[in-house]
């Protein structure tokens, strides 16, 4: 009885095993799939091509202003590609390089 419930749990946790492993591949692959995409519309940005001194609030360092550098986006074209786009997110320093597009439904594209 006891080698039988041993067996029991071993096939139970190799199944939860395999379960996960499945579930991790098909996130992963989703994330690789959305990368790829980036990439792709990635093209149609090109950062660096304009700037600007931008005035803050408060100073910091005994500046008031700091240097912004706009990408230059063909808007035309990834409107084409999606008419709900309407802008461009950049963060220098970061990997923060993404398209903004708004639906009618707060919540479409929420997991898209």
């Amino acid at each position: 009885m006891r080698r039988v419930l041993r067996t029991v749990l071993i096939i139970a946790c190799l199944c939860v095993a395999a379960y996960s492993g499945y579930q991790l591949f098909t996130e992963l692959r989703e994330y690789h799939v959305g990368d790829a995409e980036y990439q792709k519309i990635a093209e149609y940005v090109k950062t660096g091509s304009g700037s600007a001194s931008v005035p803050v609030a408060a100073e910091e360092n005994g500046k008031s202003t700091f240097d912004v550098t706009f990408p230059d986006v063909d808007i035309d074209a990834l409107k084409k590609e999606n008419p709900d786009f309407v802008g461009w997110l950049l963060c220098e320093d970061t990997r923060i390089n993404y398209p903004v597009v708004q639906a009618e439904d707060d919540d479409y594209y929420l997991h898209r």
